[in-house]
């Protein structure tokens, strides 16, 4: 795994496809469910789909890990999502994309823990802030090119989720041509009684920043398209404004994943932070 370059090149390929699905799918559902009249919160419990399926599959993780491996766990969180992306533009109704997008959020979710996983473990411990920085360096510019899907919509609507699919499809074939490995077996979190608990009381803090991230980013990608849909904003502009959020990350993943590994994790994330808030503050104003 050290030595050769196709996994790295792999993992980075396949989660810039789910950013980009993400970017995508995110606003593009929440436009056409208030094209249709859907109530706002409907709308908003509907975008939520994906995560429930991120709650449903997260105490399941480290089975289809140890179970399968990691290629191989990746290939069925590959058909996972390729199923639920090619059906969403088949079907109608709100239960049916329901269930679609949390089929899909536990597709994503399984991808995303074993290409992180799968990075960290790959990586020394003098390059893994800059190797996950790429990561979702990776992920930040698929995240940000997505929404622009929304421009294929008078092709049909079909295009933009067949676009999406095809890129799925590449990234599927790349995934065959590497090595089935699996993980080794950490003697001490097996012999915890309730390894959850364990990182809840210690952890939990570290759990936070991604409590918020993803908030913001479902605020974002999901409300914000019906609120600029009511102030007169079109379904184009809307394409146009999101990338926008994402842009500040882009240029930054790696410089914090290097500035992490110099100047350590804590110190890099409270300055972050701090930023971040003031940010958040001043953004009505704008």
């Amino acid at each position: 795994m050290h030595s050769s370059r196709l996994p790295f090149a792999t993992l980075v390929t396949v989660v810039a496809v789910s950013g980009i699905s993400q970017g995508l799918t995110l606003p593009l559902l929440a436009l056409l469910l208030e094209q249709q009249g859907i109530p706002t919160i409907t709308n908003g419990i509907n975008g939520a789909a994906m995560y429930v399926g991120t709650i449903v599959i997260a105490p399941f993780f480290t089975f289809f890990l140890h179970r399968f491996g990691y290629r191989s766990t990746l290939i069925i969180s590959l058909c996972l999502i390729i199923f639920s992306t090619a059906l969403l533009p088949l079907t109608s109704g709100l239960a049916i994309w329901f269930i679609l997008r949390m089929i899909m959020g536990i597709g994503d979710s399984l991808l995303h823990y074993v290409g992180q996983t799968w990075m960290a473990v790959a990586s020394t411990q003098e390059q893994r802030g800059r190797s996950l920085s790429l990561y979702g360096l990776s992920y930040g510019i698929g995240f940000s090119v997505g929404p622009l899907g929304i421009n294929l919509l008078p092709f049909g609507l079909w295009a933009p989720f067949l676009a999406v699919g095809l890129l799925y499809v590449i990234g599927f074939l790349l995934v065959l041509r590497i090595d089935n490995v699996y993980p080794e077996n950490i003697a001490s979190a097996r012999q915890l009684d309730n390894p959850y608990a364990f990182i809840f009381r210690y952890a939990w803090l570290a759990l936070i920043p991604s409590f918020v991230y993803g908030y913001l980013e479902v605020s974002l990608n999901s409300s914000f398209p019906i609120y600029g849909l009511r102030i007169g904003l079109t379904a184009e502009q809307v394409s146009i404004v999101l990338p926008a959020f994402i842009i500040g990350s882009l240029f930054l993943q790696v410089p914090l994943g290097t500035l992490s590994d110099r100047y350590g994790r804590k110190r890099v994330m409270m300055i972050s932070a701090s930023i971040a808030t003031v940010a958040l503050l001043l953004f009505p104003a704008a």
